[in-house]
């Protein structure tokens, strides 16, 4: 199944001009996808995200970035395509364009959401989790920035029709805790 999944990860984007449905890009939830599938109705249309980096001297870099959802396999999942931009005021020299897609597919078996994420650095990573208090709480494990091994965990918080938050911790294995802060972002509906 995750195979598959990665394997989807470049068949299927909505930064594509026009989905093709015979790729499994949909318009709409299909009638028969679980109906937790409704839950992650949220990421669906074009965010705007402001995002915040937490220095390690304490400061923050705010940035903006872009956010599409799209259903995808038919209906019965939802892919995320994050794309931020290089900025100037940090890399005036430019830079490349940071993107990063993820495929949400509902685990009816296990009951929690299960999928994969790439980016464009080739980083890996396999999410799995639900829903807490309100929360949707995802836990990343794979390959993390500069090659390394590890696991973040995602909290997608005060969610609304127009508006959600992010929290992104990642795990210390000598701690055995969670960073606080780090990187985050609010994201604002642009679009349906």
């Amino acid at each position: 199944m995750r195979l598959l999944l990665i394997a989807q990860l470049a068949l299927v984007s909505p930064v594509v001009a026009q989905p093709d449905r015979r790729l499994g890009a949909a318009t709409k939830r299909h009638p028969d996808a679980p109906p937790e599938v409704a839950q992650l109705e949220f990421l669906i249309g074009t965010r705007k995200l402001r995002t915040t980096f937490k220095r390690a001297d304490g400061t923050e870099r705010h940035t903006g970035a872009e956010l599409q959802g799209a259903y995808i396999l038919s209906g019965y999942g939802i892919q995320v395509v994050e794309i931020h931009t290089p900025d100037r005021t940090v890399f005036p020299e430019g830079g490349e364009t940071f993107v990063v897609t993820t495929i949400f597919n509902y685990d009816t078996d296990n009951r929690k959401w299960s999928g994969a994420s790439v980016n464009s650095l080739g980083n890996r990573k396999f999410v799995d989790g639900g829903f807490e208090n309100g929360k949707l709480v995802l836990i990343q494990k794979g390959k993390l920035f500069r090659n390394r091994q590890g696991q973040n965990r995602l909290t997608f918080f005060n969610i609304t029709a127009d508006r959600f938050e992010l929290a992104l911790n990642s795990y210390d294995e000598k701690t055995d805790s969670w960073s606080v802060g780090g990187y985050g972002y609010v994201a604002t509906r642009a679009t349906p």
